[in-house]
C-alpha cells in the first residue's frame, strides 16, 4: 500500500488572534466625530452661558429691588449689552417706552408705557408693575428679538 499522503502533511500553524491596536481607520473617524462634537456641545453652551449672563444678573437685581430707577437702569443695561449701543443710548422718556413696547409682547404696551413715564413725573417710586414689567421684558428676551432690528424703527 502506499503511504498516507495526509502523513506528509505539516501541522497548521494559527497566526495570532488580532488585537485592539493599531485601532482601524474608521475608528479613529469615529473618535474624531466624537470628540469634535463634543467640544462644540461645549464650546456653544459655554457661549450661550456668557451671552446671557447679563440678562440673568439683571433679573437677580430686579427681583432684589424695588426701586424704579434701579429697574430702569437694569433695564437700559441690558438692553445696551444685547442692542446696538448707537441705537439705545440714546433713548429717553417716550423713546425709551417705544422702545420697550416694540420689544414687548402687544398685550404689555400700555403698562409699560405709563410705567416707563410714570419714572419722569415722579421724585422717586416704587411701582411693583413696574417690576414685574422688567421682569417680563428680560424674560422675553431672545436671540428672535435681538436680532430682529427692530431698534432701527424708534
Amino acid at each position: 500500500m502506499s503511504p498516507d499522503p495526509l502523513s506528509e502533511l505539516q501541522p497548521i500553524i494559527l497566526g495570532q488572534a488580532p488585537g485592539l491596536w493599531p485601532l482601524a481607520l474608521g475608528w479613529w473617524l469615529v473618535i474624531i466625530a466624537v470628540l469634535l462634537t463634543i467640544f462644540f456641545a461645549v464650546r456653544a453652551f459655554v457661549n450661550y452661558r456668557k451671552f446671557w449672563t447679563v440678562k440673568r444678573q439683571c433679573l437677580t437685581q430686579i427681583k432684589l429691588t424695588t426701586d424704579n430707577h434701579q429697574i430702569n437702569r437694569l433695564l437700559k443695561q441690558a438692553a445696551l449689552h444685547y442692542y446696538p449701543v448707537t441705537d439705545v443710548a440714546r433713548l429717553s422718556g417716550q423713546a425709551w417706552a417705544d422702545f420697550l413696547n416694540l420689544t414687548l409682547a402687544s398685550s404689555q404696551h400700555t403698562p409699560c408705557n405709563d410705567a416707563c413715564l410714570a419714572l419722569y413725573s415722579q421724585p422717586s417710586g416704587q411701582d411693583p408693575v413696574f417690576q414685574a414689567i422688567a421682569q417680563h421684558w428680560l424674560g422675553c428676551l431672545s436671540r428672535a428679538t435681538i436680532n430682529n432690528g427692530i431698534v432701527k424703527n424708534v
